[in-house]
């Protein structure tokens, strides 16, 4: 199962009276002026966790489009790893319990500001940007390891799958240059950063013990959802009582893992020499050698996806078909991955500095942080009950064997938990049933023996998970049914 999302940071909006605006001010001790923009700001907030109020005047107007009023749009920018205080700098994983906490945090900080009970749950607001992502912590060998490896992902990052990403083009201090990675589109932002050096750069006083146990060979992947990523990558409409859906913050989780596989490829970091000598003995073509050649010394020198924008630029300038170059490009990194190379390389130095010529992509350590996360199940565990859309209705996948053994995933869906634990338990009494009905023509006391208590350990490992008193006492008096027809003994 994929791991939860985390988050840093979001933004929620809401619409609220005149009243309420001059009850906030009043509780935060500053006037109601508005600048040129129709804003009024106060930050610092001197509140943990809540780093900025904006409040937004917006005309109105009627039918005729004559203004006849004025909205005011409340837009609350939270720091959930402050607020929540579970953390000293790494984001807040989106686990319900967490979520719970985050939610109860941010509602004490809306009845702080006096707002209207109608306005007091923060599960009712619009839920604008989200800056979410995870931390990757690497067991690095040699302290330059992490910088190397981030000079590495920028030089190898490919954008030619993604949709219309794009990297920005500002310029920055050569000597960290590639400390970080930016990149994306109108609906999100990818942030990609070794924390430490981050925190060095931005804190005026010296990282605290914890702080620096947590971001030690810490390389963080942030993800920054605009309106309108949030909107396709969480659901509409846009309230923040969506992040309680496990399956939606899962799925963020995955949407990123997919999305860095893409950007980062497949194949490890090696040198110069190795990456050539793989491509001549490749069972290639000429033509295929010749095109990896280049592609390989170009990302090697430069960032490749640089040269990429460098090539299509030159091709759209000599009329040129760009779609066939570009299919060509993704053909030839395919073909590099296929050898098990990464664009770029390590250089000498690095090579003479770690006394290593391979380096993992960042993907293989992405795939190790999931695995990591993922729990360990028992022999016993039985699929539990989860919430989907929204947490209006519960949901389960239980694998149900039949009379030989072999399972068959069922999917079982209520609007409450306990009709959903109830439909489960049909389905176990309904198998056990049907196994029986199976073996009928056979006689065979010792197979239809181990049917029963097949369904008796299933119903029992059923029973650790359920939590509906009446599905408890239903699987009680079956267990008890069992006990009585089969002779066998059971837990009830």
């Amino acid at each position: 199962m994929m791991p939860h999302a985390g988050v840093h940071t979001l933004n929620i909006t809401k619409k609220i009276t005149p009243y309420e605006v001059a009850r906030i001010c009043r509780t935060m001790g500053v006037p109601e002026i508005y600048d040129a923009d129709n804003t009024l700001l106060i930050a610092p907030t001197g509140r943990k966790g809540l780093k900025r109020i904006k409040v937004r005047q917006n005309p109105t107007t009627d039918k005729n489009g004559v203004m006849n009023g004025v909205a005011y749009l409340a837009d609350l920018e939270v720091n959930a790893v402050d607020m929540v205080g579970k953390n000293a700098v790494a984001m807040l994983e989106l686990s319900p319990a967490n979520v719970d906490i985050l939610f109860q945090k941010i509602d004490d900080v809306l009845n702080f500001l006096q707002l209207d009970v109608r306005n007091s749950k923060c599960e009712n607001w619009t839920l604008v940007r989200l800056d979410c992502g995870f931390d990757l912590k690497i067991s690095y060998r040699h302290p330059n390891e992490l910088g190397y490896l981030m000079r590495l992902m920028n030089y190898s990052l490919s954008l030619l799958n993604s949709r219309k990403c794009s990297l920005p083009l500002y310029k920055v201090p050569e000597q960290s240059k590639y400390q970080s990675l930016r990149f994306g589109n109108g609906s999100y932002t990818y942030n990609i950063y070794i924390k430490e050096i981050q925190l060095r750069n931005t804190r005026q006083m010296p990282l605290k013990p914890e702080e620096i146990a947590e971001v030690d060979g810490l390389i963080r992947f942030e993800k920054q959802l605009t309106s309108k990523g949030v909107a396709s990558n969480i659901g509409s409409p846009q309230k923040l009582a969506l992040l309680r859906d496990e399956a939606i913050t899962r799925k963020l989780m995955s949407s990123m893992v997919k999305e860095l596989q893409v950007f980062f490829g497949t194949g490890n970091y090696v040198s110069y020499d190795k990456a050539m000598d793989m491509i001549d003995r490749a069972d290639y073509s000429n033509e295929e050698k010749g095109a990896l050649r280049i592609l390989y010394a170009a990302s090697y020198k430069h960032e490749l996806q640089r040269f990429i924008d460098d090539v299509m630029v030159c091709a759209k300038a000599e009329n040129r078909d760009e779609d066939a170059l570009k299919k060509n490009l993704q053909d030839w990194l395919k073909l590099l991955g296929n050898l098990g190379i990464m664009p770029a390389g390590l250089y000498p130095e690095e090579i003479l500095d770690m006394g290593v010529d391979t380096m993992a992509n960042i993907n293989y350590w992405i795939d190790e942080y999931i695995r990591a996360k993922k729990p360990t199940k028992a022999k016993s565990a039985f699929a539990t009950p989860y919430q989907i859309e929204g947490g209006k209705r519960w949901k389960c996948n239980p694998s149900i064997k039949d009379a030989v053994g072999k399972s068959k995933r069922y999917q079982v869906v209520g609007s409450t938990l306990e009709e959903v634990e109830q439909g489960v338990l049909n389905k176990l009494t309904t198998a056990l049933m049907e196994n029986l009905d199976a073996l009928a023509n056979e006689g065979v006391v010792v197979a239809k023996q181990n049917v029963v208590e097949q369904s008796v350990i299933q119903i029992n490992n059923f029973k650790q998970v359920v939590e509906s008193e009446s599905v408890h006492q239903a699987i009680n008096a079956l267990l008890l049914n069992i006990a009585q027809k089969y002779g066998i003994a059971v837990k009830a």
